[in-house]
């Protein structure tokens, strides 16, 4: 069954979003990998850890609330401007506590990681975190009207804009330990487009549309789902924070050069997702689930397909690419943590664009479950196996459970949405037809 026209299209201008993304992160390690330090480069992706764990919880899931509310009914433009301003409105007061609480706590976040280095980074951060929690509703209000051309190039300009500023601070001979600011510099930027953006082309937000009823209701689902969003968060960024504790900043640098690489591939998947929420939402609203399982085996094996032959072509590639590009061998280790990560990169495609199903549903408590799961994986394996195995135990945990997220998510699905995602499994997978939904 085919997804139509406008998905396939939104699809392309996601993937060159999220190109873009990836581009940007290997540019931005590429600099600093080249002409500062694999010290400076693992401080900056310890502090970039931890300012995308601080922004889960600064914007407290508001966004996925909002998401899900206006994928719902996106042509009800005036109960759509009363939950995005809310949204917005609620937002920005979470995000206000928690950039007070990290800067409070960013000597005690340093003394963990064994690197006044960071705790200097995290100031810088810590004015972004605001920002960012407000731009990520503003671009669910995107996601939710399925308006996925314009939520593609705001994305986009995000990276390009951080890694002007990271061009900028290694061209001018800046002090490194400011090189995080350049997280900030972009929200704000982007903040400054993309409000009025959404204001004249999304939903009108509108000061006294503010609803105690709404500001509870986005409270209570955020509070529900945001530990899901910090968790699949922190999930990817486990192995950095986790190395910080047992291994020098230099160690974690070359570790971080390939990791963020095969990140940026993982965040492939997430381009499809974008693009299945709104149609996720839609059909349950509509009490449509067989369609979601017609469409799921194609998808699923399109996606395997193409994040394979990409893996495999990144994975044969990387050491002569590192090699003209770096030219420090300092970072030839990191091929083999590399193939590691691009093993669980690929085995874990399929799946990928239903991540949003459990939320989608309207079961965010349980997605926050198969998410924790999938986290005490990872950081129990990350314990285990760094003091064993080093980088490449770093490598080994977090491919484990990209893996093991797949096992999750068929079971979840077909326990509480009576959705069977198992079927790209098979070549011709029967499906249910709409008379025995």
């Amino acid at each position: 069954m085919s997804l139509g026209r406008s998905f396939n299209e939104n699809v392309v201008w996601n993937f060159a979003s999220v190109g873009i993304m990836a581009i940007s992160g290997v540019v931005v390690n590429w600099i600093i990998a080249r002409y500062i330090s694999a010290e400076a480069l693992g401080v900056y992706n310890q502090v970039f850890a931890i300012y995308l764990l601080l922004s889960q919880f600064a914007v407290g899931g508001v966004h996925l609330s909002v998401l899900k509310h206006i994928s719902y009914r996106q042509d009800d433009r005036e109960r759509n401007s009363e939950i995005a301003t809310n949204g917005l409105f609620l937002s920005f007061v979470l995000s206000c506590v928690f950039a007070f609480l990290a800067f409070q706590f960013r000597d005690f976040a340093g003394l963990v990681l064994n690197s006044d280095a960071v705790a200097t980074g995290i100031v810088f951060i810590v004015p972004g975190l605001v920002v960012f929690s407000l731009n990520k509703v503003m671009l669910n209000i995107l996601n939710g009207c399925n308006q996925m051309r314009s939520y593609a190039i705001f994305q986009a300009s995000r990276y390009l804009i951080i890694v002007l500023f990271v061009v900028l601070i290694t061209v001018g001979h800046y002090p490194t330990a400011i090189l995080p600011i350049a997280l900030t510099a972009s929200e704000l930027i982007l903040f400054l487009f993309l409000f009025p953006f959404v204001h004249f082309y999304s939903t009108k937000f509108n000061i006294n549309a503010i609803r105690l009823n709404w500001l509870i209701d986005h409270f209570q689902f955020g509070v529900k789902g945001f530990l899901s969003g910090a968790l699949l968060t922190v999930n990817n960024w486990i192995p950095i924070l986790i190395l910080g504790i047992f291994l020098s900043d230099s160690e974690v640098g070359v570790f971080s050069f390939a990791f963020t690489l095969a990140v940026g591939f993982h965040s492939l998947g997430e381009v499809f997702r974008r693009n299945v929420d709104p149609l996720l939402g839609k059909n349950f609203a509509a009490k449509n689930a067989v369609y979601i399982e017609q469409i799921a085996p194609k998808l699923q094996r399109q996606v395997f397909l193409l994040l394979g032959v990409i893996g495999l072509a990144a994975t044969v590639c990387y050491p002569v690419l590192l090699k003209w590009f770096v030219g420090n061998p300092a970072y030839d280790k990191s091929w083999s943590i590399f193939i590691i990560l691009m093993a669980g990169v690929v085995i874990s495609a399929p799946t990928k664009p239903f991540v949003g199903i459990l939320l989608q549903r309207g079961h965010p408590a349980l997605h926050t479950t198969m998410v924790f799961i999938l986290v005490l994986l990872n950081v129990s394996g990350n314990i285990i196996l760094i003091p064993l195995l080093g980088m490449n135990g770093a490598a080994l945990a977090a491919s484990f459970a990209w893996m093991m997220e797949v096992v999750l998510l068929i079971y979840f699905s077909a326990r509480f949405c009576d959705i069977r995602l198992d079927r790209f499994l098979r070549f011709s997978s029967p499906v249910r037809n709409s008379n025995e939904a």
